[in-house]
């Protein structure tokens, strides 16, 4: 790649091999990080809610209750957010690359975390549940406003 500023640049490709190009907007560098940081919050999350659900139904079972329908919802629940996770931190790779549907599975995912979000600051008294509301309506407007971002460069000919 040379320094000229004025030599075409290079397109960008959809193959999960190639290079970030150098021109990546800092807004979707930003948006690419928060849906990778949303990402290992899900995990975290799926990860605690399993291990106390799991640690619970064994108290349920030491008091002669069942604890299998508690260890069974915890199973769900990582399972779920385990596959949460790792789609939010695939995209958000992708995005970072800058990779053409990586743009819309974004979009997508920014709307049911949204939507969630909402649901979760609007039923709770927890302040801090605004924070995923404001990153996935940042990830929604990056996305959704720097299309340019995500097309090949056009090579002068």
């Amino acid at each position: 790649m040379s320094d000229d500023l004025t030599a075409p640049m290079e397109p960008v490709s959809d193959s999960p091999d190639a290079p970030t190009p150098p021109t990546a907007p800092g807004q979707v560098k930003v948006a690419a990080a928060l849906l990778m940081v949303l990402g290992l919050v899900a995990l975290l999350a799926a990860a605690g809610v399993a291990v106390l659900g799991f640690a619970f139904g064994g108290l349920a079972d030491a008091d002669g209750g069942s604890g299998d329908s508690l260890r069974i919802a915890s199973g769900v629940i990582l399972v779920i957010g385990v596959a949460l996770g790792a789609l939010h931190l695939t995209v958000g790779r992708a995005v970072l690359r800058r990779q053409g549907w990586a743009r819309f599975t974004g979009v997508v995912i920014g709307l049911i975390g949204l939507a969630i979000s909402v649901l979760a600051l609007v039923s709770s008294t927890v302040v801090y549940l605004v924070l995923p509301v404001m990153a996935y309506s940042f990830v929604l407007w990056v996305l959704a406003t720097r299309g340019a971002a995500f097309e090949p460069a056009r090579q002068l000919g």
